[in-house]
């Protein structure tokens, strides 16, 4: 029996990384922008976590950002993905992006998964 975390875990810290990224980033962000400055003053404002300690009733103001910003990615992904995968054959839809082409070859190459058809140029 396979455990349910090793199945299920990276699937589910993903989405909860990123949520709590772009909310302490957007929060730092709304911050800046309510005392007139640019999102990014300084570095740390890429990595607020102390920021946010001392302040973690600002942390609500980043919501915001943190459902817009993967809301905006993962339309692109989506409007990118799904009409390519009714366009072009289950057998050759990794050659159709450049990067899903290339980790198919490397894959190939070290013999891992035997079932990916070569490129044909």
């Amino acid at each position: 029996m396979r455990s349910s975390f090793r199945e299920y875990g990276l699937t589910a810290l993903l989405p909860a990384g990123i949520i709590v990224t772009t909310t302490a980033n957007g929060a730092r962000f709304m911050q800046n922008f309510l005392e007139g400055m640019p999102p990014v003053v300084r570095d740390a404002d890429l990595w607020p976590w102390g920021w946010l300690a001392d302040h973690p009733d600002l942390c609500i103001s980043g919501w915001a950002f943190s459902f817009t910003l993967p809301g905006i990615l993962l339309s692109h992904e989506f409007a990118i993905t799904l009409p390519a995968a009714h366009t072009v054959s289950k057998q050759r839809f990794h050659g159709y992006f450049p990067l899903l082409g290339l980790a198919a070859r490397s894959a190939r190459s070290f013999k891992s998964d035997p079932a990916i058809p070569a490129a044909s140029h």
